[in-house]
């Protein structure tokens, strides 16, 4: 188990056979298989990072997945379970105002959008859903519109117009501009990603 195999040759990696303090040797050149080419064996929860992986392992705040591919929020899944459970938003209530089932289903499809491509939580709202990175006034006109909601937020107005969009989520008396308004209660409530972490959620 040390650099001098017991046949008194020395250890090298990538003969294919694995010898010494190897982990494996796989006798190959591709570093991010099962097998790297420093002959250690790429594994997920070996807790290094090893070719193909983003994390491996757990840091404050932040968990990583378990194929180490990606870093997921660890807060996030409580922060959800208290708004839903204990503080009882209902995010498409809103929705089921308007009279016509078609539109209901759009108006949640919208909310479902913003709620998963989580563009809500910004000091904009709803806005940054639509707009992206276009700012109010060249959103008004069209300019720029980008948003990663914006085809579910047009189909929930029922127009591509930009004026008549944005009266519609802005409007709370209208069946998605309460839904959006569900949606600012939830994100006040659970104080998510913008006024800090809610007491039941702190890691």
């Amino acid at each position: 188990n040390d650099g001098c195999t017991n046949a008194c040759t020395t250890a090298r990696c990538g003969n294919g056979t694995k010898e010494g303090k190897e982990e494996c040797d796989d006798g190959n050149t591709v570093d991010d298989d099962a097998c790297s080419n420093a002959c250690s064996a790429n594994v997920c929860g070996n807790q290094r990072i090893d070719p193909g992986e983003v994390c491996d392992g757990d840091v404050v705040g932040v968990t990583c997945a378990g194929d180490c591919k990606s870093l997921m929020d660890v807060c996030r899944p409580c922060e959800e379970a208290n708004c839903r459970h204990v503080f009882g938003v209902d995010l498409v209530a809103g929705c089921y105002e308007d009279p016509d089932p078609a539109f209901v289903q759009k108006c949640v499809d919208a909310i479902s959008c913003a709620r998963a491509k989580n563009c809500a939580y910004t000091a904009r709202g709803a806005e940054q859903c639509y707009c992206g990175t276009a700012d109010s006034a060249k959103c008004q006109l069209g300019t720029g519109v980008d948003g990663v909601c914006k085809a579910e937020f047009e189909a929930a107005a029922g127009s591509t117009d930009p004026v008549i969009v944005t009266q519609n989520f802005g409007d709370w008396s209208r069946p998605i501009g309460n839904a959006v308004l569900m949606l600012q209660c939830d994100l006040d409530s659970c104080g998510a990603h913008v006024n800090g972490l809610s007491t039941e959620c702190v890691p």
